[in-house]
């Protein structure tokens, strides 16, 4: 059961109608399971969000492509296992030979010979009829080139896969398989690099893609209503996706930051999705919002922030949101009156978005306004800004793991530049 949370009058009249303006139409009849990363075997939720999604549930096959992994074997037979583990009979799953990277675990096989599987007429077989296809983690760039050939024309795999998502298949992934979905996608960048350095005209390496400046590239764009970022809370990523979002056209500047160990399910008929497992989603919408360089960094000012936690549904297309009912409103019941701090750094508490904007703000009687700060060695930096105005609203729930979970809808956020001094007293 649900409640339906009308979002037309928090401001969000414009959220859909705008979505696809200049944009091809979505493909219909097919979903996409987002994982955020580090996805654990015991999420039961997104496994069988997977399952259950599948077109015959009793009889599809699932074809599992390893390519963006080191370890394409292993990390492959780790999917097929858990799938197992969840009641897929073993023969239904098939690991499909594309890769780019040699697996040391597996002696007898060299995978980098499975770097051209995109072009394959006997791999293109397997595909056939399968109602499911799972992504696994590793460098999303490994996907994109092995399924884009230098030109941005798609292989005769990825034309494959959209003819099965068309169909009404499934397609999900995890870390890199979650970054591949949108088109651009976010390659590489850390978010403080990134505001304060901007973007990257190259890709540096694999082992580089936690730091650096922002680095976007063409993805398989199988979710067309913004740009996917992964690892969400992890790696404090709201920073460069709100950059990533000035180089999409004003009428798709929407981004979906996915938290570990929890997904989205999106259904394409329905343009909607659904949150999965003990993080969030973060929805930036900064199609209202202005963007500008201040002194050659970012300054951004009103965009709109919507953080949906499990259970909850978000209609990109309606513009609702359904908010699971065993959540209370915390707007006007707050649980808590203090001052909170404005900061930044490991002496701060609530350093997640959503405990941000849920035990600080929201659920704060004493507070319309907090602020983050982040800086560099050089004293380079910039403020996170959240405020929360007459239209915001904020749920909230205990979970079964004794866990606070927060929704937060339409919080406005700005970006500023800083510069500080840097003195260390000894």
């Amino acid at each position: 059961m649900f409640l339906l949370r009308s979002l037309a009058g928090l401001g969000l009249s414009l959220v859909i109608s705008l979505v696809h303006a200049g944009s091809e139409p979505v493909l219909a009849g097919g979903k996409l399971l987002i994982a955020g990363g580090a996805l654990q075997s015991d999420n039961r939720a997104v496994y069988r969000a997977f399952i259950d999604s599948l077109p015959q549930p009793a009889g599809d096959r699932i074809a599992v492509i390893p390519l963006a992994s080191g370890h394409p074997q292993k990390s492959a037979q780790a999917f097929r296992d858990d799938l197992i583990r969840y009641g897929v009979a073993a023969a239904r799953v098939v690991i499909v030979p594309l890769a780019v990277r040699d697996d040391p675990a597996t002696a007898g096989v060299d995978e980098s010979r499975w770097h051209r599987g995109a072009y394959d007429s006997e791999v293109l077989k397997l595909l056939q009829g399968v109602g499911g296809i799972w992504f696994t983690g590793g460098d999303q760039m490994r996907i994109a080139t092995a399924m884009l050939d230098n030109s941005g024309a798609e292989s005769p795999l990825l034309q494959r896969l959209r003819q099965r998502l068309a169909a009404g298949a499934i397609i999900g992934g995890s870390s890199a398989g979650a970054a591949i979905m949108s088109n651009p996608m976010i390659a590489a960048g850390d978010s403080l690099s990134a505001l304060t350095r901007g973007f990257a005209s190259s890709y540096a390496a694999t082992g580089q893609q936690e730091r650096g400046r922002l680095f976007l590239h063409p993805g398989l764009g199988f979710f067309e209503y913004g740009l996917v970022d992964q690892h969400f809370d992890r790696k404090a990523r709201l920073g460069r996706l709100a950059l990533a979002l000035t180089r999409m056209p004003a009428a798709r500047r929407l981004g979906f930051g996915v938290d570990e160990n929890s997904a989205m399910l999106v259904s394409l008929r329905a343009q909607s999705f659904k949150t999965l497992g003990p993080g969030t989603v973060t929805v930036v919408d900064g199609r209202r919002g202005s963007f500008a360089a201040g002194g050659g960094r970012l300054l951004a000012k009103d965009l709109r922030l919507h953080i949906l936690s499990d259970g909850d549904i978000f209609n990109i297309d309606t513009g609702q949101a359904l908010i699971a009912d065993d959540k209370n409103a915390v707007v006007g019941e707050e649980a808590f009156a203090y001052r909170p701090h404005s900061g930044g750094g490991i002496a701060v508490g609530n350093q997640r978005i959503d405990q941000i904007l849920g035990f600080d703000l929201l659920d704060n009687r004493l507070a319309a306004r907090i602020e983050r700060y982040s800086f560099d060695a050089e004293g380079r930096g910039f403020i996170y800004r959240f405020r929360q105005t007459g239209a915001s609203a904020g749920y909230w729930r205990y979970d079964s793991a004794r866990r606070d979970q927060y929704t937060a809808l339409n919080i406005l956020f700005d970006i500023l530049p800083v510069d500080v001094k840097v003195t260390p007293v000894e």
